[in-house]
């Protein structure tokens, strides 16, 4: 089964400073739509699937200095739809972390304001709720999130770049905590995350190290 790889590409030719693109990479490079929707001058980019042949797109558009996130809605039969998610106050440099929640959408963003904090945005529900315990995060900390059964787990790199998790429960969310082994991030790494069953495997690059690691991080059932 093909794998869909989305990315933040440059455009050909164009002058130092220009917008970039959001691409298709795998399995065939593409720019997601032809012409301005598909234009960012921003790093954050994350995106979900609802079914075989629907992917979301999120990513940042606007002014520089107060940017919105986006959607980009496409299937393989359209030529995909732009909205922007009104109640979203990202910070120009914050990753994005989305994932699948029942009907609607759940995104992770860090915030212009608020000291740096994380939000999620539900997309049924069209709002921002701020997660407590997340101010003074370093702009850009790399965000990654995944849904398991009722709950999602959002990852993240804490003040100081160690691993750190959050649970989105029915109660909401919940106080966040440093993953074991006590993980030094590297400056500038991305994160991403999947499950199965009670391990959710989160890939990293470590400080002072070189390439990729994944951590198995086992979901204590006690835990929410």
């Amino acid at each position: 089964m093909a794998v869909t790889v989305y990315g933040i590409t440059a455009q050909k030719g164009a002058p130092a400073g220009s917008p970039n693109v959001i691409s298709q990479l795998s399995p065939i490079y593409n720019p997601i739509a032809i012409g301005k929707p598909s234009f960012t001058m921003f790093p954050g980019l994350a995106t979900t699937n609802e079914q075989a042949n629907r992917s979301r797109v999120y990513y940042l558009q606007g002014d520089l200095a107060a940017p919105k996130i986006v959607e980009y809605s496409l299937t393989n039969n359209d030529a995909g739809n732009l909205s922007v998610l009104p109640q979203t106050f990202p910070h120009p440099n914050t990753s994005i972390a989305a994932c699948n929640r029942a009907q609607s959408r759940l995104i992770a963003y860090q915030a212009l304001e608020s000291n740096n904090s994380l939000f999620s945005y539900d997309t049924d529900q069209e709002a921002s709720t701020r997660i407590q315990n997340t101010d003074g995060l370093p702009p850009g900390t790399p965000l990654a999130m995944v849904a398991v059964l009722e709950n999602i787990y959002l990852y993240y790199g804490s003040s100081g770049r160690y691993l750190t998790k959050v649970a989105l429960t029915k109660d909401g969310w919940q106080k966040p905590f440093q993953v074991p082994g006590s993980i030094h991030l590297a400056q500038g790494t991305c994160l991403s995350v999947t499950n199965s069953g009670t391990i959710n495997y989160v890939v990293y690059q470590q400080d002072g190290g070189d390439g990729f690691n994944i951590v198995e991080d086992t979901l204590d059932t006690r835990e929410p």
